[in-house]
């Protein structure tokens, strides 16, 4: 007589099986019988995230090929605002994937990298962290422009109304709500507007 089987034993499936390693009970499958539906973490690539990032074709759309002769030509000083964008391509000076997309201050300029500073959060506080990366992985920084445009705006106004003896308002105010108007219904006769009756397509 035999005895009946539980449906989730292992006896009949050859193609899974277990194994104990260093006290971890991995489960492994026969790659004959993968799908892609259900893929094994024998195909997934190293570091497959860190991958995806840096993928110039993800990133920067029409950007692949020869990089541009501008970003070595580009001259970085001590105290500019940069953004670091790893650029895949190169492989030397590349920084962390943590600092993938994070601005920084630069500190230190030598013949094919700079040196930045970069505020890394840790838990509940900011560390100071100083890093060395080509200038292929960064980019000036556009962050302050607005802010020197608007500077350069408030000085014209106050400016001009210092000649003219008037006080101007500098603040940004946010958007303020429509003025109080009249709507003349001459032309403009009301309409209903109703949802539309459902139909079916089929």
């Amino acid at each position: 007589m035999h005895r009946p089987v539980h449906p989730r034993s292992t006896a009949h499936t050859p193609d899974i099986f277990f194994a104990l390693n260093k006290s971890s009970l991995l489960k492994i499958q026969d790659p004959q019988h993968q799908t892609d539906d259900h893929p094994s973490d024998d195909n997934i690539p190293t570091r497959w995230v860190t991958l995806r990032v840096f993928a110039r074709v993800r990133v920067n759309f029409r950007q692949k090929g020869m990089i541009k002769l501008s970003t070595y030509l580009r001259q970085y000083r001590v105290g500019d605002i940069v953004d670091i964008k790893a650029n895949g391509a190169v492989q030397k000076g590349m920084p962390h994937k943590v600092y993938h997309g994070k601005t920084g201050v630069v500190y230190n300029v030598s013949k094919s990298a700079v040196g930045i500073i970069i505020y890394k959060k840790v838990k509940h506080r900011y560390i100071e962290k100083r890093i060395n990366i080509r200038v292929e992985h960064i980019s000036p920084s556009r962050s302050r422009d607005d802010f020197l445009r608007r500077v350069k705006e408030n000085a014209r106004l106050r400016k001009e109304a210092q000649a003219e003896g008037k006080t101007v308002l500098l603040k940004r105010l946010p958007a303020a709500p429509r003025d109080a108007h009249t709507i003349s219904l001459k032309e403009n006769v009301p309409e209903t507007v109703t949802p539309l009756a459902y139909e079916t397509t089929i």
